[in-house]
């Protein structure tokens, strides 16, 4: 259906589901919180639903839509708020109304979608095995390199501890050596 605002009125106009649509024309009074339902309307557009609808002044065009049986139109009618009548309007671009199509090519529509879903999807696991693919990568990198760095940094304690016990060593050596020293000067 479409709602158009006209003054302090909804104008609801066709409508339905897929089994149904309805050419009603119903207005809701916005500031009565009031329902009423438009019957003698002269040159009542034929049943549709997802039509569009435009306001110009008193005058509301409806355009295109469909029926139940899967009919697309693409007629345009002219509503003429202040009297209730419709007129359709003639266009140079107008066609007969469309339709649809057959089962046949109805399936072929489908599958089409559906293999574009599926070649979508199968683009998406590609992408997504491709990251997992990259973050191993990384994770091994990651890993290779902290242990890298944990070989460095043993390697540097070892150093360290082989320089203090040199320097231990030469302490002592040094502390005999000036203690050596000290025994001949006594004597």
């Amino acid at each position: 259906h479409t709602a158009t605002l006209y003054k302090d009125q909804i104008l609801i106009f066709g409508g339905g589901d897929t089994s149904t649509v309805f050419n009603d024309v119903h207005i809701f009074d916005i500031a009565k919180s009031k329902w009423r339902q438009i019957t003698d309307i002269g040159n009542r557009p034929t049943p549709r639903a997802g039509h569009s609808a435009s306001l110009e002044g008193d005058r509301i065009f409806f355009f295109g839509g469909g029926n139940e049986e899967g009919d697309i139109y693409n007629d345009l009618y002219l509503l003429d708020i202040t009297v209730f009548d419709s007129s359709e309007l003639k266009t140079e671009s107008e066609i007969d109304t469309i339709s649809a199509g057959s089962d046949e090519e109805m399936n072929e529509l489908e599958m089409d979608r559906r293999d574009r879903e599926v070649s979508e999807l199968q683009a998406l696991e590609s992408l997504v095995a491709d990251l997992k693919f990259t973050m191993l990568k990384q994770d091994q990198i990651v890993k290779a390199t902290v242990r890298n760095i944990e070989s460095q940094l043993t390697q540097l304690k070892m150093t360290h501890q082989k320089t203090q016990q040199q320097t231990q060593t030469s302490l002592k050596i040094m502390d005999a050596f000036i203690t050596g020293l000290k025994l001949k000067a006594n004597k």
